[in-house]
């Protein structure tokens, strides 16, 4: 993955510097140099567009496939979370990186965070941390495995979640349960 990836843009740049050659007559070089690296930004720009699109269709299929509660959408207060989640038995689509997977026995604890800013009421920037530990089986560790690219620093996904338990302590969440499904995002992927 990361030697196409290289090769992309070993293949992009040798592009912009044959256009800059055949383009640059009467053309200062930075105007060139401008040209080539706006060109490049949009093409960037554009992938990720693209990148984001695919990410929101799986979320929001995953959301609509479950009837699953959003964590986005999770109430303040943890009691009402748990009514929600454990009382009624509503999925939970979590969102996140995965941080550690550990062997536990026979099955693995995979660890996913998920962390954000909000404001709080005078407008102080607030980093929010939620975690997720949910025990999987040899199975689905290894279908998650498959899809993890080792030399990628990013493992991002989505991950349909039965809650059992949900705690939050000053600016944290912590949950876990049992993993019904996933997805793991594109740059996750092999």
């Amino acid at each position: 993955m990361l030697k196409k990836l290289k090769q992309k843009y070993l293949i992009s740049f040798y592009f912009i510097i044959s256009l800059i050659i055949i383009v640059s007559c009467g053309k200062s070089k930075e105007e060139v140099e401008k040209e080539a690296f706006d060109k490049m930004e949009r093409e960037d720009l554009e992938k990720d567009k693209k990148i984001r699109q695919r990410i929101g269709v799986q979320y929001n299929g995953l959301l609509k496939k479950y009837q699953a509660i959003s964590f986005s959408d999770l109430k303040k207060f943890t009691y009402e979370c748990q009514e929600e989640l454990i009382d009624k038995k509503k999925l939970l689509l979590f969102g996140g990186e995965i941080r550690d997977i550990a062997k536990m026995d026979t099955n693995y604890k995979i660890k996913v965070d998920n962390i954000y800013k909000i404001e709080d009421q005078n407008d102080n920037e607030i980093e929010v941390k939620s975690i997720l530990e949910v025990l999987i089986s040899k199975n689905e560790f290894n279908e998650i495995r498959k899809q993890i690219n080792s030399e990628s620093n990013i493992h991002a996904g989505c991950f349909i979640i039965k809650t059992d338990s949900i705690d939050r302590k000053l600016n944290k969440t912590f949950i876990s349960g049992k993993l019904i499904d996933f997805y793991l995002y594109e740059g996750s992927e092999k």
